[in-house]
């Protein structure tokens, strides 16, 4: 398995039963695809950007928790870019996204 893609060996040794942790990844995964829907269709709105910043801070918190280390840098710099009030950015930022869970799923 590519570490930089998923890396379960944390949420593992915290857990200690690895059928359990595929379980929660999995159910966690089913909320991601859930949050990239709405964030593109919040994504064209500018009066939105309260909004799209909560789902961008909660897949980036998410992401971290499993272990999906190229997802979660991605959600970071968009928050990033989030917080300095811009939003132009917001359909490079969900593609990136959206590419790194199929690569995920995968």
């Amino acid at each position: 398995m590519n570490h930089e893609i998923l890396d379960l060996s944390l949420l593992e040794s915290h857990i200690g039963d690895a059928g359990l942790v595929r379980d929660i990844v999995a159910k966690y995964l089913v909320h991601l695809e859930t949050q990239l829907i709405t964030l593109k269709g919040l994504c064209p709105f500018e009066d939105h950007t309260e909004e799209i910043h909560r789902i961008a801070h909660s897949i980036r918190g998410g992401t971290g928790n499993i272990g999906a280390a190229q997802m979660h840098r991605i959600a970071w710099d968009f928050e990033r870019e989030l917080k300095t009030g811009k939003t132009d950015a917001c359909p490079v930022f969900i593609e990136k996204l959206w590419e790194a869970f199929i690569t995920l799923k995968e």
